[in-house]
């Protein structure tokens, strides 16, 4: 349940603030500026490619377009300087992945293809070649490719909706536009498709599953031989949670299937294979309750091919991961969930003993990792890192044991903020509900403040409830707080009972009793900005969810 929350304190005025010397922030830098994602590495960790979104005019009409850009890391710095752009275009593109010979980069992108017929459907798969040359679609389905792996160097695996059934076609010749949402006899199934591809862009399709499933997510092993696809049984278990999906494990020169953790006691996310192709990480979302996971905690766990069981990794953390899991030859690297930040970490499996033991990821630069990949041989990572008050930026270096080792910026933030200041921001604690202690972020006025005077205080709430909010930069149009910050006001983010990050147990205290405890601890939140002399208590405001 997502709760909504709309409360306002008194009257709150907001006036534009003294600026410095920086240019101030304007809605158009947060409607309009450029931004990057979709990070992607080469297998030898040679060369990183990533979208870049913008708003362009185009025929009169602004709107929002993507391209790719690639950029080499044997460069010398910066590399944004001599980063190439891959494609040009109004059309969006997202999930790039090398392939495994690092000779092509592949992409789903809603582009037309020159000998494209109406029949085909808005995402297709494409390649585009690192030695040069215009991309090629190596798709044609009549709907949607809805997720791919690499199998080898000119093969893929594809997910993508069959073919629209006589029924389907009957309705679209009468001009029936109806959609039955929650009738799985009329969803068409979702299956894998092996595709093979030339230099001159022919394509070969062939069926792989034939299963009555809806296939959401794929993943190939390293050796191109097998996949591991979620696949759901039920159009409303994100609701009702009673049928689960089926993990599936599919041989992907055959076709055959094998349900594996079919208990249902196991839901995989974030799945990840071994380099040597002999098992896969995944995590697992664990809850109390004896139905519903809605208030988790992420623990990691290992399927064995060869065994053909999962087993529970202890992390030796009771907060759990904050995302998948990055595998090495001897282990993985993890971001582990700490409230507010995230404990960057590299495990290491003793052969000898099957221990696991954890180190600090040393060497880290930018702030917290949102998001990171490792090459394929293990030795290079790009990730992606930000602070409350410093804009998202990507970065690479190489593994040296629990350390990155020469970490440089490669991809920077919107060239439209680098001359803005995003102030400063503090960790701030208090007592909450049940004389327990609460967390959060107090982003402060753009502007100075004069010893002893109070400003207004704008509380920005985060959903879920089972959200949480992080030392990473969040500002986006919704809760614009950088504009709110520039005319003189505070922001406190408030990571209440209930909120992820902070184990199990803080989760699940409010099942049950909603906003018994969540609002106590954002109000005591706000009377502690009150008491420190900084919120002006005549001046207050809530928004959010």
């Amino acid at each position: 349940m997502r709760a909504a929350i709309w409360v306002t304190w008194g009257c709150l005025a907001l006036a534009p603030a003294a600026q410095g010397t920086e240019t101030p922030w304007t809605i158009d830098d947060f409607a309009t500026a450029d931004s990057d994602s979709g990070g992607a590495i080469s297998p030898d960790g040679s060369a990183i490619a990533w979208v870049r979104s913008q708003v362009s005019e185009v025929a009169g009409v602004e709107q929002p377009t993507s391209h790719l850009r690639l950029a080499r890391l044997a460069a010398a710095d910066p590399l944004t300087e001599t980063s190439v752009r891959l494609t040009r275009g109004v059309e969006q593109m997202e999930n790039l992945k090398f392939s495994p010979d690092g000779r092509w980069l592949g992409f789903l992108s809603d582009r037309t293809a020159s000998d494209e017929s109406s029949d085909v459907g808005s995402v297709q798969l494409w390649v585009v070649s690192l030695a040069g040359g215009e991309p090629f679609a190596v798709t044609r389905f009549d709907r949607d490719v809805l997720d791919y792996g690499w199998i080898d160097g000119s093969t893929f695996v594809v997910a993508a909706q069959e073919s629209p059934s006589e029924r389907e076609r009957a309705a679209k010749e009468a001009g029936d536009d109806s959609i039955a949402v929650d009738d799985p006899a009329d969803a068409p199934p979702i299956r894998l498709f092996r595709v093979t591809f030339g230099e001159s862009g022919e394509e070969s399709v062939r069926r792989l599953t034939t299963e009555r499933v809806w296939i959401d997510s794929l993943s190939v092993s390293p050796d191109g031989r097998r996949a591991v696809a979620l696949a759901s049984q039920s159009r409303t278990f994100g609701f009702d949670q009673r049928v689960p999906p089926h993990t599936l494990l599919v041989d992907l020169e055959t076709g055959r299937s094998e349900r594996i953790l079919a208990d249902g006691k196991l839901l995989p996310q974030g799945i990840r294979w071994s380099p040597d192709s002999r098992g896969f990480y995944f995590s697992n979302e664990r809850s109390s309750h004896p139905v519903y996971r809605m208030a988790t905690v992420s623990d990691l766990w290992y399927f064995d091919l060869t065994s053909g069981k999962p087993t529970a990794i202890d992390l030796g953390w009771e907060r759990g991961l904050a995302g998948p899991v990055e595998p090495l030859a001897d282990g993985f690297l993890a971001r582990l969930a700490d409230g507010t930040r995230f404990k960057a970490v590299r495990y290491h499996r003793d052969p000898r003993t099957a221990r696991w033991s954890r180190r600090d990821l040393l060497g880290v630069e930018g702030g917290e990792i949102d998001d990171w990949t490792v090459s394929r041989d293990g030795k290079v990572v790009l990730y992606r890192a930000s602070t409350s008050v410093r804009p998202p930026a990507s970065w690479v270096a190489r593994i040296e044991g629990s350390r990155l080792v020469r970490p440089r910026q490669v991809v920077e933030p919107p060239s439209a903020w680098q001359d803005k200041s995003a102030g400063k921001s503090e960790l701030v604690r208090w007592q909450g509900a049940r004389g327990e202690t609460v967390e959060g972020i107090l982003l402060y006025p753009l502007d100075a403040v004069k010893k002893g005077e109070r400003r207004p205080l704008i509380l920005a709430v985060h959903g879920g409830p089972t959200d949480v909010d992080t030392d990473t930069w969040r500002t986006e149009w919704g809760l614009p707080d950088l504009l709110w910050r520039a005319r003189g006001a505070y922001v406190l983010r408030v990571n209440y009972h209930g909120s992820g990050g902070y184990g199990l147990e803080w989760a699940e205290s409010i099942v049950g009793r909603y906003y018994e405890l969540e609002i106590p601890d954002l109000e005591t939140g706000v009377d502690a900005m009150i008491a420190r002399g900084l919120a002006d208590p005549e001046r207050l405001a809530c928004a959010g969810w």
